[in-house]
C-alpha cells in the first residue's frame, strides 16, 4: 500500500544523510507534500542535492519556493502536474536566487510564455547575471535542457513555440509531450 508524504513525516525526522545526492517521491495516491520533515532532512544532513524529482503530490507555491531556497545545490528539478510553477517562482529560478546550478528542469502545465521566459533567461545568460551574480553571490549555471509536458504548442507560428524552436536549434535540449499518452516529441 503506498503512503503519503505525511505518513513519511516521522521517517524524515530523525534522519541524518550528509551524501544523499538524488531524491525521488513517487506517491500512488492523493497525499500532500512534507514540507518541514524534508527540509529539516536538508538542513540537519548538509547534503548537496543534485536531483529533486517529486511526482503524483500535491505541494503548494509557497512549500515549492521554501524547499528550493534550500537546494542551492540542485542540477536537475522535476515537479508534478499540480505543481505548476508560478511565473514568482520562475523569476526566482531566472535570475539565480533559487537553484542557481540548475541545468535541467521539467515544467508541467505551467504557461507558456512564463515557462519559455525562464527558459531563455537560463539559456542565454544575461552578462550582468555571469558578472554580478544573484542576490547570493553564488555563480549562475545555464539551462541544458528543458521538458515541457502538459503544456500546449500546437500554434508553431506562436512567437513563445517560435523561441523555443529558435533554443533548440542553437543547441538547448528540449523535450515536449503534451498529454501522458502521447509519445514525447524531441
Amino acid at each position: 500500500m503506498a503512503r503519503t508524504t505525511e505518513e513519511y513525516a516521522p521517517f524524515f525526522r530523525p534522519l541524518v544523510l550528509p551524501a544523499l545526492k538524488n531524491f525521488k517521491f513517487e506517491s500512488f495516491r492523493d497525499s500532500r507534500w512534507a514540507n518541514s520533515a524534508f527540509i529539516s532532512v536538508l538542513s540537519r544532513s548538509s547534503f548537496d542535492l543534485k536531483s529533486l524529482i517529486i511526482n503524483a503530490v500535491k505541494i503548494s507555491r509557497s512549500d515549492i519556493e521554501s524547499l528550493l531556497e534550500h537546494m542551492p545545490s540542485l542540477v536537475v528539478l522535476r515537479l508534478p502536474y499540480r505543481a505548476a510553477l508560478h511565473r514568482s517562482t520562475l523569476n526566482m529560478i531566472s535570475n539565480g536566487d533559487l537553484v542557481p546550478n540548475l541545468e535541467e528542469i521539467k515544467f508541467t502545465g505551467s504557461s507558456i510564455t512564463a515557462a519559455v521566459d525562464m527558459i531563455q533567461s537560463r539559456w542565454k545568460l544575461d552578462i550582468d547575471l555571469l558578472t554580478t551574480r544573484n542576490n547570493r553571490s553564488i555563480p549562475v549555471s545555464q539551462l541544458r535542457k528543458a521538458l515541457l509536458t502538459g503544456v500546449r504548442l500546437d500554434n508553431p507560428s506562436h512567437p513563445d513555440v517560435v523561441r523555443l524552436f529558435r533554443f533548440k536549434m542553437e543547441g538547448l535540449r528540449i523535450n515536449y509531450q503534451y498529454r501522458s499518452d502521447v509519445p514525447t516529441i524531441d
